[in-house]
């Protein structure tokens, strides 16, 4: 496949349509396309930094909106010129399973028998599936 040297191809890229013979041609062609990946690199970078950035204001946004809601016992506030609305709900959420929870809890349930919760926690830890996956992660 021949490499796509014109701005339209570079742009749908940034538009998120990344197509499988592009992703195919980059990972073969390498020296040729170091431009594309670097500009996808340099793209990525910028998305993280601007993602972690919005996502930091939207909690402190909230953290601030909620509990106004909550005091004037507004549930839901619809913006009609924006065509959206929030709501402000509770939920609640269960906390993640570590090792060690795992083991506290087999131990009371099988009433203060560590020996048979530790066999228990170790089965049950080491017969989990697992999946490879991949990440583009930043180097430091």
């Amino acid at each position: 496949m021949s490499v796509d040297t014109n701005f339209e191809n570079q742009a749908n890229i940034l538009d998120g349509d990344l197509s499988a013979d592009l992703v195919s041609t980059i990972s073969t062609n390498v020296d040729e396309n170091k431009g594309q990946i670097k500009m996808l690199v340099k793209e990525w970078i910028n998305l993280t930094h601007t993602i972690k950035a919005q996502n930091k204001r939207k909690k402190e946004v909230a953290a601030i909106l909620a509990p106004i809601m909550k005091q004037n016992n507004v549930d839901e506030c619809n913006l009609k010129e924006e065509g959206v609305g929030v709501k402000c709900r509770t939920q609640t959420t269960r906390a993640g399973i570590s090792k060690k929870s795992l083991n506290q809890t087999l131990t009371q349930y099988f009433d203060n028998n560590p020996d048979t919760a530790l066999e228990a926690t170790e089965f049950i830890w080491n017969a989990r599936q697992t999946k490879p996956m991949k990440h583009i992660l930043f180097e430091k």
